[in-house]
C-alpha cells in the first residue's frame, strides 16, 4: 500500500510547484503567483548545484526552499542536509519547522507514513528513511559534520546575514571567506546542493557578491515588475494577490517620505545601492522660520509629468530666490496631478509670489500643458512668464550640481518641505522629480540686478489706480518687439512718478498693442494724456510696425525720452536718502514692474553677451517703454518747478496766482 502510495507521489512531485500545494496547502492559502513555479522548479532541479533566491520581503522564497528540503529529504534525494542560519538560534528555528510538518501532517503521512526518527533534538534530526538533518548557524566550524561518512550533500541557506554581517566591506568578507572557506570544504566532493535564500539588505552583501558569480544561479524577483515581451508593458505586481501594486506604490511613497527609499528597495526591489552613488555628503537643509517673502526676485520651477498614476514621476515644483550667493527655498514639493491640477497650481503660484520667471521643462510645455495654458492666460485675462527650459541630459548629474551649495549651507528652506528633504535623504533612489526642479536653481540665476535700490516699504504705492481723480493726467508708454508688446500707464501724483498699471502681450504689435492700450485704459479707467514709444520706433525703415499700428487706430503716438537718461533719472529717483519722501512709486497693480525692479531686469551675464547690456526678455521691453516715459516726465516736472498749477473740475489744468 505505501509503495502504491509512494508511486503516486512520484507521478505528483513531477509537477513540483503541484505537489508543494498539495502536500502544504495550509501554507498555500493565496493563489501562488507565476515566480513561485519558477522557483521551486529550479530548487528542484538537481542539475544546478548552486541556486540563489532573490525575491522581495514576503515572497515566500525562505517557505518554498524550507518545504522543498523537506520532500527532497522524504524522498531521500541526500543522505546529510544542513540548514545554516545568521544564528544557531535561527537555523534550529527552521529545522523546527521541518520537523513539526514530519510530525503532524497529515499528507506527508499519507504518501511516507510515520517519519519522525530516532534522534530528534533542536539542532540534530533523523528520519525514518535515514536522512539526517542538522542546524548550524553562521561562522560556526562545520568540521565533523559528517553522518555516517556522509558529508553534507544538500544545504539551505536562509538569510545568513543581518546588519551587523553587512555594515561594513570587511564583515562581509569575513561571511565570504565562511562560505568559501568552511561551508563549501564541508560539504560532498562529488554531489552536493546549495539552495540560498537572501535580500540585500545593504549596499555591500554576501548575496549580493554572489549574484554576480557566474557558480550560482541567480533568480531575483522584485514586488513588482515591466513584462519583457510586451511592447508598451505596464508595470504589475510579482504576487497580485498579496502585494497588490497600488498598496506597495502608496508603501513606496511613505517609505520616501520617511527618508527610507534605499531600505525599500533594498527590501522590496531587490536593489542595493552602493555608497559610491551617494551624491551628497550633507542632507540637511538649514530652517529659518523668520524668512519672509516680500519683493525677493523669485522663480518658480515647474516639472510636469505626463501621466497622474501612483506609478507615474511627480510634477516637480520649486520657488526661490537667490538673495546675494544664498538660494532661499520659500516652498518645493511634489504632486500626482492631472494637467488642469498643474495649470492651476502655476496660477496659483504666480499670485502668491509675483515670480520674475515660471519655467517649465519644455518637452512637457510643448507637448500637453502649453495649449490649455494659453487658454487658461486668455480666459483668467493673465499673462503668465513663462520661460521654457531644456531637460538636462543626465537628471542625476544635473541633480549633484546642488552639491557644492550643500556643503557650504547656502541652500536655505523658509518653511519645511518634506518632499525635498526625503528626495534629498533618499537620492538616488525613489523619486527625485522635486530635487530635479530645484536643481534648475543653478540654471535660473535672475543675473546682476539693474536697479538695486527698490524698498517695497518706500516705493510700493497700495492705492488702486480707480482712487486717482478725475483730472489726473496719464501717459501709456508702449515698446514692441516683433513678438511681444509691453505696456505701462504712468503719471505723476505729488511730483512723484508712478507707475500705474502695466502688461506683457505676446504676438505681433498689430494685435498686441491693442491689447495694451485696451487693458490699460480699462484698468485706469482713463484714456491716456499721450501715448510715448521708444525712439527705435521712430526710425525711417522700422519694420516692427508699433507706431504704424497705433495710428491705423486713430492713436497720435510720441517720441519718448532716452531710455538711458530716463534710467539714470530712475536711479536717482529711487535713492531712498537723502530725499524726504519717494520720488518714485509703483502700484501693487503693476506686478509686471514690480517684478522687473527686483530682479526681472537685469543685465546679461550669459556667456558671450555683450557687457552691461540688459538681458533681453520681456522686462527689457516693458522697462525700455517705463525708462523713456520717466524722462519725459521728469522734465516736465522741471519746467513746471515752483509754478503752482490747479485743475478744473472738468481736469482742465490752469496756472493759479493763488499761493
Amino acid at each position: 500500500m505505501l509503495q502504491d502510495r509512494l508511486h503516486e507521489f512520484v507521478q505528483l512531485i513531477a509537477n513540483p510547484i503541484q505537489a508543494h500545494i498539495h502536500i502544504f496547502p495550509h501554507r498555500h492559502t493565496d493563489r501562488t503567483p507565476v515566480f513561485h513555479d519558477e522557483l521551486v522548479r529550479d530548487i528542484h532541479d538537481l542539475t544546478i548545484q548552486q541556486l540563489l533566491a532573490m525575491t522581495f520581503r514576503g515572497g515566500a522564497k525562505s517557505t518554498l526552499l524550507e518545504e522543498a528540503m523537506l520532500l527532497l529529504a522524504l524522498q531521500g534525494v541526500f543522505p546529510n542536509g544542513i540548514v545554516v542560519g545568521e544564528s544557531e538560534a535561527r537555523a534550529a528555528d527552521r529545522l523546527t519547522a521541518i520537523k513539526y510538518e514530519i510530525e503532524n501532517n497529515e499528507r506527508i503521512h499519507y504518501f511516507f507514513g510515520e517519519q519522525k526518527g530516532p534522534i530528534w533534538g533542536e539542532t540534530r534530526c533523523l528520519l525514518a528513511n535515514g536522512t539526517y538533518l542538522q542546524a548550524y548557524g553562521r561562522g560556526q566550524s562545520l568540521r565533523g559534520i559528517k553522518f555516517r561518512d556522509a558529508r553534507p550533500s544538500f544545504a539551505f541557506l536562509d538569510d545568513i546575514e543581518n546588519e551587523e554581517s553587512t555594515s561594513s566591506s570587511a564583515a562581509t568578507d569575513k561571511t565570504m571567506r565562511w562560505i568559501f572557506g568552511v561551508l563549501l570544504p564541508a560539504m560532498d566532493k562529488h554531489r552536493h546542493y546549495i539552495r540560498m535564500a537572501g535580500t540585500p539588505i545593504a549596499p555591500d552583501t554576501a548575496c549580493g557578491r554572489l549574484a554576480n558569480n557566474s557558480s550560482f544561479k541567480t533568480i531575483k524577483i522584485p514586488v513588482w515588475y515591466y513584462p519583457p515581451a510586451l511592447a508598451n508593458s505596464k508595470l504589475r505586481s510579482s504576487w497580485p494577490e498579496r502585494f497588490p501594486l497600488e498598496d506597495m506604490l502608496r508603501q513606496k511613497d511613505e517609505y520616501e517620505r520617511m527618508g527610507m527609499a534605499r531600505e525599500f528597495a533594498q527590501e522590496y526591489l531587490c536593489q542595493a545601492d552602493t555608497e559610491q552613488t551617494k551624491a551628497f555628503d550633507n542632507t540637511s537643509l538649514p530652517i529659518d522660520p523668520l524668512l519672509r517673502h516680500t519683493f525677493q526676485p523669485t522663480i518658480v520651477i515647474v516639472d510636469p509629468a505626463r501621466t497622474a498614476k501612483a506609478s507615474s514621476s511627480l510634477t516637480g515644483t520649486a520657488v526661490f530666490s537667490w538673495v546675494n550667493s544664498q538660494l532661499i527655498v520659500w516652498e518645493a514639493d511634489g504632486y500626482l496631478w492631472r494637467p488642469s491640477d498643474i495649470i492651476n497650481h502655476i496660477f496659483d503660484l504666480n499670485q502668491k509670489y509675483n515670480p520674475i520667471f515660471i519655467g517649465v521643462e519644455k518637452d512637457g510645455l510643448e507637448e500637453f500643458i502649453m495649449q490649455p495654458l494659453r487658454t487658461e492666460m486668455l480666459r483668467r485675462s493673465t499673462y503668465l512668464p513663462i520661460v521654457p527650459i531644456k531637460a538636462p541630459k543626465g537628471k542625476l548629474d544635473f541633480i549633484r550640481g546642488l552639491q557644492p551649495y550643500l556643503t557650504v549651507k547656502e541652500i536655505q528652506l523658509a518653511q519645511p518641505c518634506p518632499a525635498l528633504q526625503s528626495q534629498l535623504q533618499n537620492f538616488p533612489s525613489g523619486k527625485i522629480d522635486t530635487l530635479n526642479a530645484l536643481a534648475y536653481a543653478l540654471r535660473m540665476h535672475p543675473g546682476e540686478p539693474i536697479y538695486t535700490q527698490f524698498s517695497a516699504s518706500v516705493h510700493l504705492r497700495p492705492s488702486a489706480p480707480s482712487s486717482l481723480a478725475s483730472y489726473v493726467p496719464i501717459i501709456f508708454a508702449l515698446n514692441s518687439t516683433p513678438t511681444e508688446t509691453a505696456g505701462a500707464a504712468i503719471t505723476i501724483i505729488k511730483r512723484t512718478i508712478v507707475v500705474l498699471a502695466d502688461i506683457v502681450a505676446q504676438g505681433a504689435p498689430q494685435q498686441a498693442s491693442m491689447e495694451v492700450m485696451d487693458y490699460l485704459r480699462f484698468t485706469t479707467n482713463k484714456s491716456p494724456t499721450n501715448i510715448v514709444l521708444p525712439k527705435k520706433h521712430w526710425d525711417n525703415y522700422e519694420a516692427i510696425g508699433l507706431r504704424s499700428s497705433l495710428a491705423q487706430n486713430h492713436h497720435r503716438p510720441s517720441l519718448g525720452g532716452d531710455p538711458h537718461k530716463g534710467r539714470a533719472e530712475l536711479q536717482q529717483r529711487m535713492e531712498v536718502l537723502p530725499n524726504p519722501q519717494p520720488q518714485f512709486q509703483v502700484s501693487d497693480a503693476a506686478t509686471w514692474t514690480l517684478r522687473a525692479l527686483t530682479g526681472g531686469f537685469a543685465y546679461d551675464s550669459t556667456p558671450g553677451a555683450t557687457s552691461r547690456l540688459p538681458k533681453p526678455n520681456s522686462y527689457a521691453t516693458l522697462m525700455e517703454a517705463i525708462e523713456c516715459a520717466v524722462y519725459v516726465l521728469a522734465h516736465t516736472l522741471e519746467d513746471e518747478s515752483g509754478r503752482n498749477y490747479r485743475h478744473t473740475s472738468t481736469g482742465r489744468r490752469y496756472l493759479s496766482a493763488k499761493a
